[in-house]
């Protein structure tokens, strides 16, 4: 037994509390609770050690089995209510092992003889634990865990008992149960003596053990199980508590970032993002993902309740800001970049992404998170701004920093250059999101059997019941494509409609890419048809083509292949199902056996980490009118296609002189 435990100490106690000193260590809940408050009321905390022999004595392991009969024997509800017996014994209990954290915060505490409390102090933390709310304490249930979490605290200053506790798989139980008691408001107790500082209290020692415990901890490891079945049970349960855990310490941009509400969020940094020490480390990096959680993070809102926690850090004079702001930026980054981005994106625009940015690339952080937000606005904002959401999010975002000199704020002259070129791909289509809103940008819907010529709005269609991708104006049309070919490729729509890559964008979202396709081909006829004479003079042989409209890099850019890029027999080792390989054969048929009708269309579109080759493919036939003067145009372009030099490597700049011919054969033309 360490020194300062010995009984002994006791006699250099004031005489007026020496009195309780034998009837403690004896055993007597009135002398322990007598004789520490005693003590704590003294000004000199050196006085403080002299307690130990009496918390020693009062967590004797020897007295469980006498309190659990203690229990089992009462007969009157009063023996747990407030001063009743049972309630006593609890109180003393929750009452010493919150004065060990007491007396270690006066810097007089001896370390060593952590070794001897702690198998005493785990029994008694482990029983209160199991009998929760059963005994109730003097304080709220969420102040008793409170007081577990300040224990383990306490016993980790000795590397002994700190290795002891990480063996002990329980420790990571009940932490995660006191982190949970600590955010869940419907568990609290009616007790104005907790307060909300006392709940940041609680959670900067939850943060402070988890950053000590899992910071390198493998996901899967028994420890993180353990911590995950004291959360709740599931991935979401734990999700749910590092969003919580956000929320509360910063719930808004406007929230003054102090040590009070930075503290709590220190230590959950490890289940959002890679520490900048792991940065290379690919073999750690792996160890700590986990799909199911990072899935579980999104869904319970860790986009909108990290942007929020970073524009809220902006300003901070607190020591650690700085470093959280850019450990939060991130791993806001790490997450956005998740299929399917375009959602992520949308929910943190919405949140005030573009006053994060702002605050990230100002004088103050400029060369610290800069760098980090390149990839933001070069790539993923461009890429995702052909979306109906994401250019509804962007309409909010900027209404929020409408006051803000960018100029001004941007320090990195990079930096602004790439937010103004951002600007101007989503402005002008802010005004298409307007008019398509307003209706104005509808595209009428051409009945898919291609003997009927009738175009409608596609409100007034009638859709295929099971593939819900072929659209009608009529039963007997129906009927008259599926017997036409529509049979044989009704499955594979429904499939391909059904996979996590197509379901996962909107039917508003999906409207908005015809519309925006239609708009593009517009403005770009000219540019389109050149391209076609281009792949007719490389091609000759090839008798169907299609237009990609690449949006890969948030501007549009057009090129004309072959058909054969849309009907892949297999998808590329290592690609993803639903990506730009998926196969358009029933497409490519029908506008075979349209006799010109139609003509293909595809969007490329990035909604996951990568570049062109992890793009996702949106195929969109315009149907052509038969008196559209579609074979006049063809027939005129292919005739410049012949006329060049056979053989000869040409590009678009070398086709100008031809511009002008272009534009009257477009002039012919009428498409719907």
């Amino acid at each position: 037994m360490h020194p300062s435990l010995q009984p002994s100490n006791l006699a250099r106690l004031l005489p007026s509390l020496r009195q309780y000193a034998n009837a403690a260590v004896s055993g007597s809940t009135e002398a322990t609770m007598a004789i520490i408050e005693g003590v704590l009321k003294q000004p000199n905390p050196q006085k403080l050690p002299l307690v130990l022999p009496v918390i020693y004595a009062a967590l004797d392991p020897a007295k469980i089995s006498l309190y659990l009969n203690l229990i089992d024997g009462s007969t009157s509800p009063a023996d747990f209510q407030r001063n009743g017996i049972v309630w006593q014994q609890s109180m003393e209990k929750t009452f010493v092992l919150r004065c060990l954290w007491d007396i270690s915060q006066e810097n007089s505490f001896p370390v060593d003889a952590l070794i001897d409390l702690w198998p005493r102090a785990w029994a008694w933390i482990q029983l209160l634990d199991e009998l929760g709310s059963l005994v109730p304490g003097s304080v709220p249930i969420q102040a008793r865990y409170g007081v577990f979490v300040s224990a383990f605290r306490l016993f980790r200053g000795n590397r002994e008992v700190d290795r002891l506790m990480k063996e002990t798989p329980k420790v990571f139980d009940i932490l995660g149960r006191a982190w949970s008691m600590s955010l869940n408001e419907d568990k609290w107790d009616d007790d104005e003596r907790y307060t909300e500082a006392h709940r940041l209290g609680n959670l900067s020692d939850v943060s402070n053990l988890l950053s000590s415990w899992f910071r390198f901890q493998p996901w899967g490891s028994f420890a993180f199980e353990q911590l995950i079945l004291g959360a709740g049970g599931t991935r979401t349960h734990l999700a749910s508590l590092v969003v919580s855990q956000i929320t509360v310490a910063l719930p808004n941009p406007d929230t003054t970032a102090t040590d009070s509400n930075i503290l709590p969020l220190l230590g959950i940094v490890c289940f959002i993002a890679k520490g900048p020490e792991d940065d290379d480390d690919e073999e750690v990096n792996a160890d700590h993902q986990d799909t199911v959680f990072r899935s579980a993070l999104l869904s319970e809102g860790i986009i909108p309740a990290l942007t929020i926690a970073i524009q809220a850090l902006r300003d901070s004079k607190a020591r650690m800001a700085a470093a959280l702001m850019r450990s939060l930026l991130i791993a806001l980054l790490e997450l956005v970049d998740t299929f399917p981005r375009h959602q992520w994106l949308a929910q943190s625009l919405r949140a005030g992404l573009l006053n994060a940015i702002l605050g990230c690339g100002s004088s103050k952080h400029v060369d610290e998170m800069g760098g980090f937000l390149y990839d933001l606005l070069s790539e993923m904002l461009p890429a995702a701004s052909i979306y109906h959401s994401v250019l509804c999010a962007f309409r909010v975002s900027l209404a929020q920093v409408s006051h803000i000199d960018v100029e001004a704020e941007l320090a990195d002259p990079d930096l602004l250059e790439s937010w103004e070129e951002v600007m101007n791909i989503v402005r002008p289509r802010l005004s298409l999101l307007n008019k398509y809103d307003g209706d104005l940008l509808a595209v009428p819907r051409a009945c898919d059997n291609l003997q009927c010529d009738k175009l409608m709005p596609r409100r007034t269609c009638k859709v295929c019941g099971n593939c819900r991708s072929s659209y009608y104006c009529s039963r007997l049309c129906q009927k008259a494509d599926w017997n036409a070919g529509h049979r044989h490729g009704c499955a594979a729509l429904r499939e391909r409609r059904r996979s996590q890559s197509y379901s996962s964008t909107s039917a508003k979202d999906k409207s908005f890419f015809r519309a925006l396709m239609h708009h593009e081909y517009d403005s770009l006829r000219e540019e389109i048809a050149l391209n076609q004479i281009l792949f007719m003079h490389r091609n000759p042989r090839s008798t169907q083509s299609f237009v990609s409209f690449g949006f890969v890099f948030g501007t549009c850019d057009v090129s004309v292949a072959t058909v054969e890029h849309l009907t892949p027999s297999r998808n590329d080792e290592g690609r993803q199902s639903g990506d730009s390989h998926t196969s358009f054969s029933y497409e490519v048929s029908r506008a075979a056996r349209s006799e010109g009708k139609i003509q293909l269309h595809s969007m490329e579109v990035l909604d996951r980490p990568g570049s062109w080759e992890n793009a996702q493919a949106w195929v969109f036939p315009t149907r052509l009118s038969l008196n559209s003067g579609r074979s006049a145009l063809i027939s005129g372009l292919r005739e410049i296609a012949d006329s060049l030099p056979q053989g000869a490597d040409l590009e678009i700049g070398d086709l100008e002189e031809y511009r002008e011919r272009v534009r009257e054969l477009i002039g012919e033309e009428v498409t719907h």
